[in-house]
């Protein structure tokens, strides 16, 4: 009973199972009459122990006796019909009730003599182990002898001969100290201890200078001040600047009051800013409070409060609605630029925190780690010279600045002179955007977790990662098929593997070259970095689980408000009590050769795409959840390597699960958002009441739904990758990514597939359309796709928008674009709020806001699609029913006027509307500051307005064209042609241009007054609908012209009559959308893209005087090769101007012309119909006010527009009263209406195509010389 009771305590010490069963054999021979009796009496006995390791050994052997001789009471009982009673399926691998034996010998040996034999017994080898392991115990001499069989297939034999040590110990301890605690035995040989505290935790003898991570960055920025630290797109920012940029900012907080351990909160997106604040805060003395902007408002504010928060760094424009009830002061990191860039004095020391970072609690709310300089920095230090990284390597940083992740990847190597690629959100998440990266930046190394590699390599080619050196892995478990599957595309990247939790500065044990390990583990621990696994306070034998704890350098100082807590999980070391230990609640075990096995969690702690997920934090939000009666949540493997969060909930009648997604969504950010939510009439209970987990039935994959079959080639094709991805069959287009089981790792697995068959797109299309009807219209081919993902962010100015700045305009708030619109029918408001906010969520140039720093610099900020209604377009609705015609127009006019003064650039929204409900049909007024549209933007928005809203009204989702390049990514392109070898060979052309100066405006006035200078007045003409209609479509075959040379060949004959001046200078607008950026594709975008450019054109003034037609013809066609020779339609003239270095250019912009010249296109209805359709929105000649500010000192004192709408041409002379009088530009207006008709005349009178000079590539031809080619050839 003592060998029995000392066995099962062994193995469960070895197991860490307190319920163990061992076989035992039994002689069957109860009566002494059944001893001489020949026959096989042996049964078996299942022996069951609790080994719990509170008990003393002395109680528990009690308790082993008792069971011992209870079963011995019942040794008749045949073991074959025992198994055959409990009804225990049959496995052929193992034997049914126990895989343990105990066997015991105390058969006396006695020497047997035949005559003159003796015999003597002999060993008997088996080569078949009946059981997993077999201890055999016999008496002799005195002593007992026992002996281990086992399975060679389970175990090695240098395991089972450390066991045997072990057991011999336990024995010696019980024998000794009887009433010891089972889990206070130590099993140990004094050898194997000495591994375990001293050979496996070498890396305590490296020691690390004790520094601040600012002090770290110092150092470096000061070797290399030059290099590039960070690189985002093209964008780069050196050491230097970098160190200097955070400098200032840590003035800035300094002068806030922040000093050591004060907690800064920084609410940013991925940016250079977010690096430059975080070093500030450093540098300052705090400590940061990581908030990511996608969090929910109610988890934003509960960090900023439990952490006690009181400065917030943000951008000017970030999201408010978090920080309404914030009390403390928010700073706009611009803000800092007042302050000078010089070394500040250091106040922190290594012991004060470096940041607080908010992971997943069990109570239903997150909570902080507290983490210190010293820690953190101990384990970048250790990764910057274990993966030896410098100047020359390039690291692609992936992780969201929340996730302790961020601190390795982003500040390793900017702690040792690399370069720091920085994706933004979206890039980071997109596995085509990193797969671009690896190649175009020659990514070295990079830090990535498993499931985000693991679909990163079902899109990249060993060509990609040619020059990547070290990928490491970390934030959940890897696997030995990933790791197979990396080193047959990447043979010569190394593959390593970390492991930390959060409360040990991230990194704890590392496992470099797992390429070459047979095993797949966590590695060894890092410098000054103690691991313990322990049972309780003892350590774990070699091999044997227990729980990984962790001492050393790195520990965190502990939990924000939780001193509990805090002091449950960070406790004495138990074998060095002047230290502190780690509890991680993680499983684990060493190895013979030092390396620890990672086996898991040892409670409900989950890791969720390498985030820590409590569950029991998911359970408590929702409980709180109005209708919910109990819930738990558990984690699925859905897939090999796919873990998922199961959401099991009892709730009310008529529970709506989208309800509770729509409240999830408020509280838990997306990682910890349960992908499946299965209703239950009740939860499985265990016989003693408690919650069976392993009865929860597995989630609905493929619940019963209405199949749609797809319609087209795309629909099917995604629907058969949706079916690959999801384990699911018969996917319908109505069917739900997402309620299939679909997430954002399943999402880059989609890419991953599309991209094999050349398509494309971005995961937050899925995410904004996540069923296939929705998402088809949104896959693009992979050379050509444009990401139809939400934009947000800075952006960079486009050089019409520079221009702007640039103007003398006190009220830059008032610079609109407008349209009035009219229907005959009532609008729905439902149908238009949908409408507009679907518009603004797709065209995210409407979504920008704009501020002015204290000294005057202006920044421009795409909003996220996160915000209100509210912020993302303002609707006025106005009940003017019952009012007569000239009273309802008055009143629209007194709105409009409102409404287009009050655009508010800093806190938008930029897009107004107007609804105006009238007895003659409802007027829809739309106005958008010009700094975010252009008359492009406006067809398009009108177009999108149409649809939308025919969608709306018939209960249809709102599906608008797929986007093109977005604004933000227009200008970041821009910044790489500002010095392009393609825009410098126009420097000659644009020089000529700027050099060439015309006589001055015959002014009626040439001593304006200054109260009248910004007065203005229009004066215009209109084409009938026969004469637009030959205009836009009958005349330009005849010269191969386009409308705009018919118009402002109009304009100049006007002008020639007036001026009576050769030669004519104007400023022109072309729309600026040419194709000229590779890579770039805005024919559908909304913003400002108007090129704005000097026109010079000469006529010939011989011809003057000559016959009237020939003189047209001759205008016409200089105006037209005039416009053909200027390069890319005057693209390059406002990069020239306001983005290039002036060092570059060497050109004088001497100033403008007086004249402007615009043709702003053609702007149908939004239907055309064969009839008139009371539905359709059509322009309203009520017109939209003034647009413009009057405080706008415009450069020219005579603008020209054209516009076609409703069927008519119409061209508008502003002038300046105070500088023209009024007959003078009607008189203007006259003569080129008059030309105009002539031109149109002219061009449909000729029956054959004439060729100009433009229609050559010859750059010298000359008209006269064409003129003489043409009659010698007689063709024309």
């Amino acid at each position: 009973m003592v060998l029995l009771a000392a066995y099962t305590a062994l193995l469960s010490r070895l197991s860490g199972q307190e319920d163990i069963i061992v076989g035992s054999p039994i002689a069957g021979r109860p009566h002494k009459d059944l001893e001489p009796i020949l026959g096989m009496f042996v049964n078996t006995l299942a022996l069951r122990t609790r080994p719990e390791g509170g008990k003393p050994f002395a109680q528990f052997l009690q308790e082993v006796r008792e069971t011992a001789l209870e079963a011995y009471e019942h040794q008749d009982y045949p073991f074959e019909e025992l198994v055959d009673k409990l009804g225990v399926t049959r496995d052929m691998s193992r034997n049914p009730l126990f895989d343990a034996m105990l066997v015991v010998q105390n058969t006396e040996q006695q020497t047997l003599e035949l005559d003159d034999i003796q015999l003597q017994p002999t060993g008997v080898s088996h080569h078949v182990s009946k059981f997993d392991i077999t201890l055999q115990a016999s008496e002799g001499d005195e002593q007992i002898h026992l002996q281990f069989e086992y399975s060679t297939s389970l175990f090695q034999k240098a395991t089972i001969k450390q066991w045997t040590y072990h057991l011999t110990n336990l024995l010696s301890h019980i024998v000794k100290n009887p009433n010891t605690l089972l889990n206070n035995i130590d099993i140990l040989t004094h050898e194997e201890r000495n591994k375990l505290l001293n050979e496996f935790n070498r890396g305590q003898e490296n020691e690390h200078k004790v520094q601040t991570i600012d002090q770290l960055f110092e150092k470096q920025a000061a070797l290399t001040p030059n290099a590039p630290a960070l690189v985002s797109r093209e964008n780069t920012l050196t050491y230097q600047e970098l160190d200097e940029w955070s400098n200032g900012i840590a003035w800035a907080l300094r002068d806030r009051g922040v000093k050591p351990d004060t907690p800064v909160g920084i609410m940013m997106h991925r940016s250079f800013s977010m690096i430059a604040a975080i070093l500030g805060v450093w540098k300052a003395g705090g400590c940061y409070v990581p908030i990511d902007p996608e969090y929910p408002a109610e988890r934003k504010r509960y960090i900023l409060g439990d952490s006690r928060t009181k400065l917030l760094i943000t951008l000017p424009a970030a999201d408010q609605e978090a920080l309404e009830d914030f009390e403390g002061e928010i700073f706009a990191i611009e803000n800092a630029e007042t302050y000078d860039g010089s070394p500040l004095p250091q106040v922190s020391r290594p012991q004060h925190l470096a940041y607080i970072i908010y992971t997943s609690g069990t109570t239903g709310q997150p909570k902080g780690v507290m983490v210190e300089h010293k820690g953190i920095a101990n384990t970048l230090q250790w990764r910057r010279n274990a993966y030896a990284l410098n100047e020359t390597d390039t690291v692609l940083q992936l992780f969201s600045f929340s996730f302790d992740g961020f601190l390795t990847s982003m500040f390793t190597p900017l702690l040792s002179g690399a370069k720091t690629v920085l994706p933004d959100e979206n890039e980071a998440k997109d596995i085509l955007s990193i797969k671009h990266d690896l190649s175009h930046h020659r990514i070295t190394h990079m830090i990535i977790v498993p499931v985000l590699y693991r679909a990163l390599l079902d899109v990249i080619q060993p060509e990609d990662a040619k020059t990547l050196r070290v990928v490491t892995l970390a934030g959940e478990a890897a696997d030995r098929e990933l790791i197979d599957r990396s080193m047959a595309i990447c043979p010569n990247t190394e593959l390593a593997n970390e492991y930390g939790p959060t409360e040990n500065s991230v990194a704890t044990t590392a496992m470099r070259h797992m390429e070459r390990q047979k095993s797949v583990c966590i590695g060894r621990p890092i410098d000054n970095t103690e691991v313990l696994i322990l049972n309780g306070d003892q350590l774990q034998p070699i091999g044997v689980a227990g729980e990984l704890c962790i001492a050393g350098t790195g520990l965190a100082r502990g939990y924000v408000n939780l001193p509990e807590l805090t002091a449950k999980t960070f406790v004495q070391h138990p074998f060095q009590p002047e230290k502190r230990m780690y509890r991680t609640g993680d499983a684990a075990r060493w190895m013979a050769d030092g390396t620890i096995d990672y086996l898991g969690r040892m409670d409900d702690q989950v890791k969720i795409r390498g985030h820590r997920v409590e569950t029991k934090e998911i359970e408590s939000v929702i409980r709180r959840i109005n209708g919910v009666k109990e819930a738990v949540v558990l984690a699925r493997e859905t897939a090999p390597a796919q873990t998922e969060l199961c959401a099991y909930i009892v709730a009310e009648q008529d529970f709506n699960t989208e309800m509770l997604r729509a409240e999830l969504k408020k509280q838990l950010p997306l990682y910890m958002m349960p992908a499946f939510i299965q209703t239950l009439d009740s939860l499985p209970l265990s016989p003693n009441g408690k919650l069976d987990r392993r009865a929860l039935p597995e989630p609905a994959f493929n619940q019963v739904r209405t199949f749609h079959a797809p319609n087209s080639e795309m629909e099917q094709k995604l629907a058969d990758i949706w079916g690959e991805v999801l384990g699911a069959e018969k996917i319908g287009i109505d069917d739900s990514f997402f309620e299939l089981g679909g997430d954002s790792i399943k999402a880059l697995q989609v890419s991953a597939r599309l991209h094999r068959i050349g398509k494309q797109m971005s995961v937050k299309d899925l995410f904004s359309h996540p069923t296939i009807k929705e998402l088809a219209a949104y896959i693009r081919d992979s050379d050509t796709s444009a990401s139809q993902a939400p934009v947000e962010g800075e952006v960079q100015w486009s050089p019409v928008q520079k221009w702007f700045l640039s103007q003398d305009i006190k009220e830059k708030h008032y610079f609109n674009q407008s349209v009035m619109l009219h229907r005959s029918t009532s609008i729905q408001e439902v149908a238009l709020r949908k409408t507009l906010k679907a518009i603004t969520i797709h065209h995210d140039a409407l979504r920008m806001v704009f501020t002015q720093s204290e000294q005057g610099k202006w920044v421009q900020y795409n909003r996220p699609v996160s915000h209100s209604d509210d912020a993302l377009y303002s609707l006025q609705i106005i009940n003017l029913k019952g009012s007569e015609v000239n009273e309802y127009e008055s009143l629209i006019k007194h709105h409009v006027r409102d409404i287009q003064q009050n655009i508010d650039l800093e806190k938008g929204p930029l897009l107004q509307a107007g609804l105006f409900r009238t007895d003659d049909g409802d007027f829809l007024f739309l106005t958008a500051h010009h700094f975010i549209v252009d008359g492009v933007s406006w067809r398009v928005l009108l177009e999108d307005l149409a649809t939308g809203y025919r969608q709306a009204v018939n209960g249809e989702d709102i599906d608008l064209p797929p986007k093109t390049s977005s604004f933000k990514a227009y200008t970041e392109k821009l910044a790489d042609y500002t010095e392009s070898r393609q825009l410098m060979k126009q420097l000659a052309y644009w020089r000529e241009a700027e050099e060439y100066q015309t006589e001055a405006l015959p002014f009626d006035q040439m001593d304006a007054q200054t109260a009248n200078e910004r007065k203005r007045d229009t004066v215009s003409f209109s084409l009938n609908t026969k004469e637009t209609e030959a205009l836009l479509k009958r005349v330009n075959s005849t010269y191969n012209t386009d409308t705009q040379d018919m118009l402002l060949a109009s304009v100049i004959l006007a002008l020639r009559d007036w001026t009576k001046q050769s030669a004519v200078k104007l400023s022109l607008e072309s729309h600026g959308r040419e194709d000229v950026l590779d890579g770039i594709d805005v024919s559908r975008t909304v913003g400002w893209f108007t090129a704005i450019y000097p026109l010079f054109v000469k006529l010939d003034s011989d011809l003057t005087d000559k016959d009237q037609e020939e003189y047209l013809v001759h205008v016409l066609k200089t105006t037209k090769d005039t416009l053909r020779r200027v390069p890319d339609k005057g693209f390059g003239y406002g990069v020239l101007k306001y983005l290039t270095p002036p060092e570059k250019t060497d050109l004088d912009f001497t100033g403008t012309a007086d004249i402007s010249f615009n043709y702003l296109g053609q702007f149908e209805n939004s239907r055309t119909t064969e009839a008139p359709d009371e539905n359709t929105f059509s322009f309203s000649p009520l017109g939209t006010g003034e647009d413009i500010s009057t405080s706008w000192n415009r450069e020219q004192t005579l603008d020209i527009s054209a516009m076609a709408a409703e069927g008519k041409m119409t061209v508008n002379m502003t002038y300046e009263t105070s500088r023209f009088q009024h007959k003078t530009i009607a008189q203007l207006c006259e003569n080129c209406h008059h030309y105009l008709l002539k031109l149109i005349d002219h061009c449909l009178n000729k029956t054959e195509t004439e060729k100009t000079i433009s229609d050559f590539d010859d750059h010298e031809l000359t008209e006269d010389a064409l003129q003489e080619i043409a009659d010698m050839l007689s063709f024309h």
